[in-house]
């Protein structure tokens, strides 16, 4: 059996370019992607598909932001202003109708309305109708 100071010494190279050699040369192995990997908390052994990938919840509401983005930049100016205070700096309906100098029934019925057209806009649906 040749061992790998044999194989150096035969081949004329030095034992980390064969070391090299034969780990390249496992990139042409496969293996299967139901074989079982490590170990999990209860002791058994997943697969390799089983640890692969996953569905990321924060890509969807990216994606939702994303899209709705340049229907905001869309929106007159007061109506922009009010959904800013309300969701992105978390003021209430009061707070924003002092701030206006409005009523805050009449801040409710902005909003209403504009997020109403907004997902008209984003997913063309009715407002009044029910999204299944």
């Amino acid at each position: 059996m040749w061992s790998s100071r044999t194989c150096s010494r035969s081949l004329e190279l030095e034992l980390g370019e064969i070391t090299q050699a034969l780990i390249a040369a496992d990139a042409y192995r496969t293996n299967s992607l139901d074989i079982g990997v490590g170990h999990d908390d209860e002791g058994t052994r997943p697969s390799v598909i089983d640890t692969l990938g996953a569905v990321e919840p924060c890509y969807r509401l990216l994606e939702d932001a994303m899209s709705v983005r340049p229907l905001i930049a869309a929106l007159p100016e007061r109506e922009r202003r009010v959904l800013i205070m309300r969701f992105f700096e978390a003021k209430t309906q009061t707070q924003i109708a002092e701030r206006l100098g409005v009523s805050q029934m009449q801040v409710s019925r902005i909003l209403a309305r504009t997020l109403d057209t907004l997902r008209e806009q984003a997913i063309g649906a009715d407002p009044g109708r029910k999204v299944a």
